[in-house]
């Protein structure tokens, strides 16, 4: 009754917005249902997700690069609007969110995926350990990652793996979360992997579990990144994830429930028996409490001694890759790319297409920040793609056209 109310209570104890609980016990037509927790919904708002409120008429310049909440999950609505399968190995399906397909403007749809898509590009090429944070806000990575651990849930990174875009006046960026859908976490699984409190999930990608994006584990491993993780781990655990804290948490949960989770296993006679997909099944409630207790205990001690990465060598490495003054998106691209810079209002910049032979093939007159140009008439191949301004280049980049 308590692994999904501990695991956003943890996610906001990091200082993000994860789903509000309240506990209840549930009635139907006077019929008594169990202990039930009242969960809000994932959505855009001030006090929830709060990014910008994406309008249907949001279809160029800055109010199309964000409000967007998407997902990693499985393709459940059966129509081809509700998000795409992307070309990565193991091949993962988006679907948006907030707001939803049916509220969305196809370039909005095909913005999304094609950001998503860049930085998937991004994030295989050889350039990745740079590349990322031109599309990702890490720190919201570091928070979403090992609240993600702690909880070492089956389903982490690819289901219910919830992410939001922010406008590019906000960054631009995507930031990870909110949390969602602990219930075959904390030890409360017995399929696949192991769900002992020792060894990290997100490594489970090419060993028990080839279902995680494949850029996970890359990400994680990026040293600036994993030495990050390092030092928040720190400073949440003498904090808001100290053991005494979380202990202190659920016994304050269990004291609100009372006598209700007698009612519950009273109408829902589990207790002892197995119920896929259990590991550890308890004769009394209190054995579970018990077990939940010892099973974290002993998680946080593990992630303590194996932490990854060394927070000494944060200060050496924090040099934040400035964006390029190009950004391209799809790249390869076929009939039409966005490109994305940092103009000022007012401005007004110059991008031309020059071909393997150094002829320019297309010059065009940018003056917004996102901007969406016609190259269908262009032959398939690799251009250098040229900014300048009153004259003088300010920033390049590649592009192929297939």
């Amino acid at each position: 009754l308590l692994r999904n109310v501990l695991a956003y209570h943890m996610g906001r104890a990091t200082g993000r917005y994860a789903p509000r609980t309240r506990l209840c016990e549930l009635y139907i037509n006077n019929a008594y249902q169990g202990v039930y927790m009242m969960t809000e919904r994932i959505k855009r708002d001030k006090n929830r997700v709060d990014i910008a409120n994406l309008k249907p008429e949001d279809i160029s310049g800055d109010e199309l690069t964000g409000g967007y909440i998407f997902q990693i999950d499985r393709d459940d609505q059966g129509t081809e609007l509700d998000g795409w399968y992307n070309e990565t190995s193991p091949t993962k399906y988006y679907s948006y969110h907030d707001p939803g397909y049916e509220d969305m403007s196809a370039i909005q749809r095909e913005y999304l995926k094609s950001f998503i898509t860049s930085f998937e590009d991004a994030m295989a090429a050889e350039e990745y350990y740079w590349k990322y944070s031109n599309y990702v806000d890490p720190a919201s990575w570091v928070d979403y990652f090992l609240v993600s651990e702690v909880g070492k849930h089956i389903d982490a990174y690819k289901l219910s793996f919830y992410m939001h875009k922010m406008k590019n006046t906000n960054g631009g960026k995507i930031h990870f979360g909110p949390l969602w859908d602990f219930n075959l976490g904390f030890g409360n699984f017995n399929f696949s992997c192991s769900p002992d409190p020792e060894g990290w999930s997100y490594e489970w990608q090419g060993d028990c579990d080839n279902s995680h994006p494949f850029w996970v584990k890359k990400m994680t491993n990026i040293p600036l990144i994993s030495n990050k993780i390092n030092c928040r781990w720190s400073e949440l655990r003498d904090g808001p994830l100290h053991t005494d804290s979380l202990m202190n948490f659920l016994d304050g949960k269990l004291a609100e429930m009372g006598g209700a989770p007698a009612r519950n296993f009273q109408k829902w006679q589990t207790l002892g028996t197995y119920v896929w997909p259990n590991d550890y099944i308890g004769d009394t409630y209190q054995d579970e409490v018990t077990f939940l207790k010892s099973w974290l205990t002993t998680r946080l001690e593990w992630m303590d001694d194996n932490i990854i990465g060394d927070c000494d060598l944060v200060s050496v490495e924090e040099v934040e890759s400035s964006l390029n003054p190009i950004g391209l998106f799809p790249n390869p691209a076929t009939s039409h790319v966005f490109v994305e810079t940092a103009l000022r209002p007012g401005e007004n910049i110059t991008l031309e297409l020059i071909n393997s032979l150094g002829q320019i093939q297309a010059t065009f007159s940018i003056t917004s920040e996102l901007t969406k140009l016609d190259i269908r008439n262009l032959a398939s191949g690799l251009y250098s793609c040229r900014i300048s301004k009153e004259g003088a280049i300010i920033g390049t980049n590649n592009l192929v056209i297939y």
